[in-house]
């Protein structure tokens, strides 16, 4: 009798996917539904939002890590979310929670991060660049959105911090030391 069933169900399955019919509409509350409802009640947590118990967010999470550190996709400016989601085997949303969870910002200030530490990481290297040009190598749309995110990042304008950079690194160059201010007594 069971595998009778087992095989009016899977022939079920076959021709209501066929018609485009969902198989609830001939069972009501099938097994299917309820065995959905189950992993949804164990899945929710009031303080992370609703992510199912499958979805490993830490394994998300580090995936993207891992994927920013090698492949460097933030240097693309037209970068977005399903794009990395996509590459990731997830969708957006357990993407933007494990990130929202991990780091407690959104995306864009994730993929933003990135972008300011790879501009500082290319002044480094050469500090002839211009702001412009640290924005334009490092994935940045324009120079005031690269000026608002390094100031969100860093708490000093990009240009500011540049000059700073030129005169510490030029003093070290040189083996000038500052002194410290005489005191009188």
């Amino acid at each position: 009798m069971v595998f009778w069933n087992i095989i009016f169900t899977v022939l079920l399955s076959c021709f209501s996917f066929w018609a485009g019919i969902r198989v609830e509409k001939f069972y009501g509350k099938s097994v299917i539904n309820r065995r959905k409802k189950e992993i949804m009640k164990q899945s929710y947590s009031s303080e992370e939002g609703f992510i199912p118990a499958c979805v490993d967010k830490k394994l998300i999470y580090d995936g993207l890590v891992h994927y920013f550190n090698t492949e460097k996709p933030y240097l693309d400016p037209e970068l977005t979310i399903s794009e990395v989601a996509s590459h990731l085997l997830t969708n957006r949303s357990y993407l933007s929670k494990s990130i929202s969870l991990y780091e407690g910002d959104n995306f864009c200030t994730f993929v933003n991060r990135y972008r300011v530490r790879y501009a500082l990481e290319l002044y480094h290297r050469n500090n002839k660049l211009r702001v412009s040009e640290l924005a334009t190598l490092s994935g940045f749309n324009s120079p005031t959105a690269f000026n608002i995110a390094f100031k969100a990042e860093m708490n000093i304008t990009p240009g500011e911090w540049c000059r700073r950079y030129k005169v510490n690194h030029l003093d070290r160059k040189i083996g000038v030391q500052k002194k410290p201010p005489n005191k009188q007594t």
